[in-house]
């Protein structure tokens, strides 16, 4: 069931997401500041930095991936399955299966290129000594 949130601003109460939008949980940002009145706001419950991560939270998050992995690999499979039968190819067995691994392989390897991005943009802002005062003042780490 997809949830729906409007995070507000601590100070002002301005919405910070520009109304409802869906739950996420990502590698990113933990610090929104409010473009009304320039307060920093948290929003860690969705979104925080690879390093403030627990190990725990990590395995929970790449766990979380897995499954939307496997899901576009099959919706890839049937994708050239389909466009196979559309053009009326004949596949063999053989081509089946390593339409089926090819599909894997992309999917699995375009997720990790992003897994892998994410956590090299967060390391990035983590080096950052205004980034990482920012998450000090919020109570991120002491």
């Amino acid at each position: 069931m997809v949830t729906y949130v409007n995070l507000r601003c601590r100070s002002c109460n301005k919405s910070l997401t520009g109304g409802y939008t869906q739950s996420y949980w990502t590698i990113g940002e933990p610090v929104i500041t409010c473009p009304k009145c320039s307060a920093l706001n948290s929003h860690e419950h969705s979104c925080t930095e690879w390093e403030l991560m627990g190990l725990f939270i990590k395995a929970a998050f790449l766990t979380f991936v897995a499954p939307k992995t496997a899901l576009s690999s099959v919706v890839l499979f049937f994708g050239i399955f389909l466009a196979s039968l559309w053009f009326e190819y004949d596949m063999s067995e053989g081509e089946v299966i390593a339409t089926a691994i090819v599909s894997i392989v992309i999917s699995f390897t375009y997720s990790a290129l992003v897994v892998a991005r994410l956590i090299s943009s967060s390391k990035k802002r983590m080096m950052d000594h205004n980034y990482r005062a920012n998450l000090k003042a919020l109570g991120f780490f002491y």
